[in-house]
C-alpha cells in the first residue's frame, strides 16, 4: 500500500494505492477530491481526479502485462532483457511513463518489447485511446478532435499525434478489408430481402481536382419492407473502380451466404426531375404494368410534330432508360413482395459517408489521407463493425501496426 499526492492547478488530490500481493490482478485506489460551491467546478475537479486515478491504474495494468525479466523465445531465438527502460504512453486519462523490459537477441540488432505486444499498443497509445481518437477522427478534423479532448476529457494532445495515430489505425482497417468477415448485429426480425446500391459523389483532390469517390450500401430488410441494417463501403478515386467493385462483390457474397434464402435486389434511381414522370409516379408505383404502359406512350409520343428538339432528345433519353430498365421497374409487384424500390439509402450514404466529412469548406485531400478517413468512417457508420474490429485486434494483436 502506498500514498500518492498530486497538486492539480492548486487542487490537492490524495490517492491511496493498494495492489493485492497474492494475485497482482487488482488495484484499489482511494482518492480525496475537494468539492466546490459550484457544481461545474466540482465536476471538473472530479474529472481531473479520475483522470489521475486512471493514469495510476493504467501504469499498473501495463506493468501487469510485462515479463519478469526472464529469457523468452521469439522466432526460434532466445531473447534476453537489456533492462527496464522508461517510455511515455498515451492513455484516455493522460500521458504515463512506464518502465518496461526491452529484449534483444544474442546477435544484437532490433529490440522487442513484450509489454507493448501484450498491451496491444498502437504507436505509443493504449488500445482504448487509439479507438477513441480514430473514432473521433472519422467524424471530424484533427483540430476538432484536439478541441474535444481538451474541453470534454481534460486531455491535451498534439494535432500531429492525432493524425499519426488515426493513420496507423486506418492502415490496419484497410489491411483487413480484403479478408475480414464481420457479423451483422442481432436482428429480431426475419431478413426477407437485401438491397444493394452503388453510387458516386465528387470530392476535391489536391492534385487531380474534383474526382468521383465510390459509395456502396448493402441494406437488410424484413418481411414488411422495413430496413434493419446497412453496410457502408467507400473508396477514394485512386482506389480504382475495379478494386472497389471486388470488395462490394465479396460483401454481397458474404451476405448471400449468411442469408441464403433472401431475395437480393439492385435498385436503380428514378429520374424525378421530369415533370411528366412526377405526374405519373403514383401510377408507376401502385399499378401493375404501368411501366410498360408509360414506355408505349412515350414511344408513340416521340413522333409528334409539336415537340421541340430539346423535348425530343429528353423524351428519347427517357425511352432508352425505360427500355433498358423495364424489367426492374415493376414497382407495384415489388411493393407487393415488400422489396425496396428506391436507392435513397445509397444516395444518403454519399452525403453521410463522403460529403459530411471530406467536402467541408476549404478541404482538399491527398489519396492516402482520404482513403484512411473513408475506411474509418465506413467502419464506424456500419453498426457493430467498429466494436468487432477492436475486439478482434484485442484478441489477435496489432501485427500490421507492429
Amino acid at each position: 500500500m502506498s500514498n500518492i499526492y498530486f497538486f492539480l492547478d492548486g487542487l490537492f488530490v490524495h490517492f491511496l494505492l493498494q495492489i493485492c500481493p497474492k494475485s497482482n490482478t487488482k488495484v484499489k485506489i482511494e482518492l480525496t477530491i475537494e468539492l466546490s460551491e459550484s457544481m461545474l467546478d466540482s465536476e471538473g475537479n472530479i474529472q481531473e481526479g479520475l483522470n489521475e486515478a486512471g493514469c495510476i491504474a493504467a501504469i499498473e495494468a501495463m506493468k501487469h502485462l510485462d515479463t519478469d525479466g526472464s529469457a523468452i523465445e521469439v522466432g526460434g531465438k532466445t531473447w534476453r532483457t537489456k533492462g527496464q527502460y522508461e517510455k511515455a504512453y498515451q492513455t484516455p486519462y493522460g500521458e504515463v511513463v512506464v518502465a518496461r523490459h526491452v529484449y534483444q537477441s544474442a546477435g544484437g540488432g532490433k529490440t522487442y518489447c513484450p509489454m507493448e505486444r501484450n498491451a496491444r499498443i498502437v504507436v505509443t497509445s493504449t488500445p482504448m485511446f487509439a479507438k477513441q481518437i480514430s473514432s473521433k477522427t472519422a467524424n471530424g478534423v484533427a483540430r476538432e478532435v484536439q478541441r474535444d479532448l481538451r474541453e470534454n476529457h481534460k486531455r491535451e494532445v498534439a494535432v500531429s499525434y492525432i493524425q499519426n495515430l488515426s493513420e496507423a489505425v486506418g492502415s490496419i482497417v484497410q489491411a483487413r478489408e480484403e479478408s475480414e468477415n464481420y457479423e451483422p448485429p442481432e436482428i429480431d426480425s426475419k431478413i426477407a430481402s437485401v438491397g444493394i446500391g452503388l453510387d458516386g459523389t465528387c470530392m476535391l483532390m489536391c492534385e487531380e481536382g474534383w474526382r468521383e469517390a465510390m459509395v456502396g450500401t448493402i441494406s437488410l430488410y424484413d418481411d414488411e419492407g422495413e430496413r434493419q441494417h446497412t453496410i457502408y463501403l467507400g473508396a477514394t478515386p485512386e482506389y480504382g473502380k475495379k478494386r472497389f467493385l471486388e470488395r462490394l462483390e465479396r460483401e454481397i457474397k458474404q451476405t448471400k451466404d449468411r442469408y441464403p434464402h433472401v431475395t437480393v435486389l439492385h435498385p436503380k434511381q428514378i429520374d424525378e426531375q421530369k415533370q411528366w414522370l412526377k405526374e405519373s409516379c403514383h401510377q408507376l408505383k401502385h399499378d401493375f404494368g404501368s411501366a410498360e404502359n408509360l414506355y408505349n406512350q412515350m414511344v408513340q409520343a416521340i413522333g409528334e410534330k409539336e415537340l421541340t428538339q430539346t423535348m425530343r432528345e429528353n423524351l428519347q433519353a427517357a425511352i432508352t432508360y425505360f427500355r433498358n430498365h423495364l424489367s426492374q421497374m415493376d414497382y407495384a409487384q415489388f411493393r407487393q413482395k415488400t422489396y425496396p424500390i428506391v436507392s435513397g439509402v445509397t444516395e444518403a450514404a454519399c452525403k453521410t459517408l463522403v460529403k459530411q466529412r471530406l467536402c467541408c469548406s476549404g478541404m482538399r485531400w491527398k489519396e492516402r489521407g482520404a482513403s484512411i478517413i473513408l475506411s474509418l468512417r465506413a467502419l464506424v457508420l456500419t453498426s457493430t463493425r467498429w466494436e468487432q474490429f477492436w475486439n478482434k485486434l484485442d484478441q489477435y494483436g496489432f501485427l500490421v501496426a507492429a
